[in-house]
């Protein structure tokens, strides 16, 4: 079996530097980008953690919205992201039993609400779990893309997808037909999850199980930066929250 996936992070930011605290309204044309990251533990920096493994969320986190009590709706993958997507507790929802569990189309997502109100729906993954017609998580998305040439291995990752991810998200959002009126877009980030890799660019922590999870984070963290810094130069990033 795939290792659990753990979704707990004790501090859900959202960027609220889209608008001033005085501007008023959310604009009627305001896209959302949701960035998530798997296996994103509690005790970050910004959560107390001593150790300056995410510099960048760290910084997101300060000048942003930071629900401080979320929680994972359940301790793996399947039943996460189904009942983030769908907006109900995992146990409210239909899917089959297998741990790569799959919703059915008569399960409504929230993407769909979306998608119907006339909003386009964007949506880049790096793991087989989230290919089309795989677990049922591409309902309600009108763009639904795998980063190319992954490997399958229900065990474990053996890939670093990190950079390959953000760069398919910025060509998906570079493209006119999706980000040239209003769009929700969402990249789940795999890297922390397993295994625990090296990259060049960042000094190791050391060589405990811990030590490599945190050169993870810092390494998903660089991306998020490069990404984020990207979204805020595009002619749509300042109508775009985060």
């Amino acid at each position: 079996h795939e290792a659990p996936a753990v979704h707990v992070d004790a501090s859900v930011a959202v960027d609220a530097s889209v608008n001033s605290p005085d501007a008023g309204a959310i604009p009627s044309n305001l896209n959302v980008i949701l960035l998530s990251v798997d296996s994103l533990r509690a005790d970050m920096p910004w959560a107390g953690y001593p150790r300056p493994v995410a510099p960048f969320l760290t910084q997101l986190e300060a000048r942003a919205v930071s629900y401080t009590h979320a929680y994972a709706l359940s301790s793996y993958t399947s039943m996460s992201v189904g009942g983030f997507l769908g907006g109900r507790l995992p146990g409210e929802l239909k899917r089959d039993g297998y741990f790569f569990g799959t919703y059915p189309p008569s399960v409504l997502f929230f993407p769909e609400r979306l998608q119907a109100a006339g909003v386009r729906t964007i949506g880049a993954q790096a793991h087989g779990y989230f290919r089309r017609r795989g677990g049922g998580f591409d309902q309600g998305f009108d763009v639904w893309e795998l980063i190319p040439d992954l490997q399958w291995n229900p065990l474990t990752d053996v890939e670093v997808t990190g950079d390959r991810h953000a760069d398919l998200a910025q060509r998906l959002l570079s493209d006119a037909r999706n980000s040239g009126g209003r769009f929700f877009a969402w990249f789940h980030f795999m890297d922390p999850h397993d295994q625990y890799q090296r990259h060049p660019g960042i000094t190791p922590y050391g060589r405990s199980l811990r030590d490599r999870y945190d050169g993870e984070v810092t390494y998903v963290d660089g991306q998020l930066r490069e990404f984020v810094g990207w979204i805020r130069q595009q002619p749509w990033g300042a109508r775009t929250a985060i």
